[in-house]
């Protein structure tokens, strides 16, 4: 893993930012929505900085920047190839949606 961004973004083919959520049972559904999301709001305003996922010609990777530096670097070569028909990505207990294209890593 590399902290510098720029590492990351040379050679891109294309780069998303992504939006994260906690990945949440049917009962933790329901009781989020009666309750207003009280329950687990403090999870969804939890800043774990950006996401973004970047695909190269042959590899995809998941990476987390905080405060200008990557904190952590997934391979997802094999969920994410094709960056045409990504949509979201279930992994770690989480779940990645795609939010938009972006021409650097902020």
């Amino acid at each position: 893993m590399v902290n510098n961004k720029d590492v990351y973004e040379k050679d891109a083919k294309v780069i998303y930012e992504l939006l994260r959520k906690k990945k949440k049972s049917t009962l933790v559904k329901a009781l989020d929505f009666f309750s207003q999301g009280v329950l687990t709001m403090g999870q969804d305003l939890k800043n774990d900085g950006a996401f973004y996922l970047i695909v190269y010609e042959h590899k995809s990777l998941l990476i987390n920047v905080v405060k200008d530096k990557v904190t952590k670097e997934i391979d997802v070569t094999e969920k994410c190839l094709n960056p045409s028909e990504f949509k979201s990505l279930e992994l770690e207990g989480f779940v990645y949606k795609k939010y938009r294209k972006s021409d650097k890593i902020l």
